[in-house]
Formats: structure tokens, C-alpha cells, sequence
């Protein structure tokens, strides 16, 4: 679940810089059970794709995996649900940067703005696709940098958040 573009450049060997991150068989999740964590290295930078998974599956990575959470930018689990982005889970990760991504005007109310401020209590900068749209950074031989919002680099005097979506990006 969740889609992911990347453009990646020849020379950067990406295919020899990702792991996945997989825990044993979660039961009693339904369809997200199945789901895996995939961590990206490029240079510096870490990027961990954590997918649909949830509260089980997090402890279970915890368990199994804690080495391999630690990210510069996180896609956020199940969209910001409120059955992942546990408390321990998200001190093991501890993103700079925080890529929430639900659905405009998802019929869950993902993210849970609870779960939003566990980020936020850390310090990671937060980022939607529903308001922020395609969301690019750059990952080299340093840390993330450069952050960019698609909505804001790209904005039309004609083009104004979606109702319900929220202010300026923070």
C-alpha cells in the first residue's frame, strides 16, 4: 500500500543500498500483516519505507530489527493511523524529517493528530502529500537535505489548500 517514486541517478547504486526490514509472521492485523519496512541508504542518508504496518508489527521490529530503524526520513506507518507510530517506535527511528501519507480527505482522518505530535515532540519536521503534495528531498553524501513540497515550489495563484487541509506547510 502506498505509492513511491524514485529518481534515482545511475551512478548512485541504489540497488546495492536498501534492506528490507521484515518481521516474523504478525497475526490478527488483516491485510497489513503482511506488510515489510524497507530502509534506503544513499551516502549518509537513511530513508525507511514502513508501509501499512501496525503496533505489532512495530514491536516486532523493535525486537528483531531495532539496529535498522534508525532513519532520516520515515514514510510515516498506515498513513498516521492511530493503531502505529507507537511511542517506542518512533524514539527508535527518530526521523528528521516525518512524510505523512494519507489520502486528501480520507474517510479515517489519518493522520490522528495525536500521532502527528509524537512526531512533533521529537522534533521531526512534518510533511503531508494530501496538503503538501509530492514531497522530494535530496539524500547524498551528507544527511537529507533540501526538503521540498511540490504544492509550495509549484503554487498557482489560482491553486488554494483544499478546505480542511490545513494552513501553510510547516
Amino acid at each position: 500500500n502506498g505509492n513511491y517514486r524514485f529518481d534515482v541517478e545511475p551512478e548512485s547504486h541504489l540497488d546495492r543500498g536498501y534492506r528490507v526490514v521484515k518481521t516474523t509472521d504478525a497475526q490478527g492485523e488483516g491485510d497489513t500483516s503482511r506488510e515489510r519496512a524497507v530502509a534506503v541508504t544513499a551516502g549518509r542518508s537513511r530513508v525507511l519505507l514502513s508501509g501499512d504496518i501496525e503496533a505489532r508489527s512495530e514491536t516486532r521490529l523493535l525486537h528483531e530489527a531495532r539496529d535498522a530503524l534508525a532513519a532520516d526520513v520515515l514514510v510515516v506507518p498506515h498513513h498516521g493511523s492511530r493503531t502505529s507510530s507507537t511511542p517506542a517506535f518512533v524514539a527508535a527511528v527518530d526521523p528528521a524529517v516525518a512524510v505523512f501519507t494519507p489520502g486528501y480527505r480520507n474517510r479515517f482522518g489519518h493522520p490522528r493528530p495525536e500521532v502527528v505530535a509524537r512526531y512533533v515532540s521529537r522534533g521531526s519536521a512534518v510533511v503531508r502529500t494530501d496538503r503538501d503534495g509530492a514531497i522530494t528531498f535530496d539524500a547524498g553524501s551528507s544527511r537529507i537535505a533540501g526538503v521540498e513540497r511540490a504544492r509550495a515550489v509549484g503554487a498557482r495563484y489560482w491553486f488554494d489548500l483544499p478546505t480542511g487541509v490545513g494552513g501553510p506547510p510547516d
